[in-house]
């Protein structure tokens, strides 16, 4: 009994831990989004006030196409950088940071958010995702530690309601989810292509 009761406790300390864990990647993932936010904000301000220096670097991709059955296309993709600490001074390496992006399929509108940490995990996936199958647009959000999941919160609102209410939160995805992360997974690799292909191409 006595060994049981070890364990148990043993148990629950690791388990207290991992929580710890996850609460404090949470809170570190979160400062870093704002951060971005805030930086991207300003430099929209400086922007709109004719401030030319300093610049908010960063990769623009505009497709625009028409697709049969749905027409016009668009995506809009931003892909932003920072620089890698002890490169070169002059020329330093980047690594990507965020990525924003935007696009359409006849009248519905996406968009998706991908962040990541200077030692290139993905740490946290925004997406706003609408659905015609069930007249409702989702809203996800996925949380990583060292690019595993650890977190996810699902909200949905009815098509041309304002307001979402929580659908779903907890530490693993429900299988009913599964088709759209599959999504969000492959335009991450997409996306980390695309800046690869760009800043090789550009930085030298």
């Amino acid at each position: 009994m006595m060994r049981k009761r070890i364990v148990f406790v043993f148990l629950l300390c690791c388990l207290s831990a991992l929580s710890v864990e996850a609460q404090d990647a949470k809170k570190a993932i979160r400062d870093h989004y704002a951060a971005i936010k805030e930086m991207l904000d300003l430099y929209a301000q400086l922007e709109a006030d004719g401030v030319q220096y300093p610049v908010n670097e960063c990769y623009k991709v505009k497709v625009i196409q028409n697709y049969p059955g749905t027409g016009r296309h668009e995506e809009d993709v931003s892909l932003y950088y920072g620089e890698v600490e002890g490169s070169d001074e002059l020329f330093p390496a980047h690594w990507l940071e965020y990525v924003s992006s935007s696009y359409n399929f006849a009248d519905s509108k996406y968009y998706q958010e991908f962040l990541f940490d200077n030692k290139g995990y993905i740490t946290f996936i925004y997406a706003l995702n609408p659905s015609v199958e069930d007249s409702k647009d989702y809203e996800f959000r996925f949380y990583f530690n060292k690019g595993k999941l650890f977190d996810v919160l699902v909200k949905s609102r009815k098509m041309g309601e304002k307001e979402f209410s929580q659908e779903y939160t907890g530490k693993t995805l429900p299988a009913k989810y599964h088709s759209y992360y599959q999504l969000y997974a492959d335009d991450l690799a997409k996306y980390g292509r695309l800046f690869e292909a760009i800043d090789g191409a550009t930085h030298h």
